[in-house]
């Protein structure tokens, strides 16, 4: 899942677990997908704006709702910065899905 200009929510945040949860699965033994690191989410969504997108991800890592780490990354030779889901993060993305979700 990947949000646009014209397919996103109303909150960035929510863009930005549903991005994160779309992903989650995507991944190797011991590397992760790219699309967690911090460049493909900038990337995915450009429309927001850099300023806007790490104050939404700020906000998430202080709400526990997301953790960033430096972790190998499919297709790269060094580490690179990553966003996961906690698993609090997990389960408001699933109800936000299922659509009784708030923050």
């Amino acid at each position: 899942m990947q949000a646009g200009a014209g397919n996103g929510t109303s909150d960035p945040k929510t863009d930005l677990l549903l991005h994160l949860l779309a992903h989650k699965a995507h991944q190797a033994r011991f590397e992760m997908d790219r699309n967690v690191t911090e460049f493909a989410i900038m990337k995915s969504f450009r429309w927001m704006g850099p300023h806007r997108i790490r104050a939404a991800l700020q906000d998430l890592e202080t709400r526990r709702l997301v953790s960033r780490q430096t972790q190998y990354v499919v297709g790269y030779n060094e580490p690179k910065v990553i966003y996961q889901l906690t698993p609090a993060g997990r389960l408001l993305s699933k109800r936000v899905i299922a659509g009784d979700g708030r923050h």
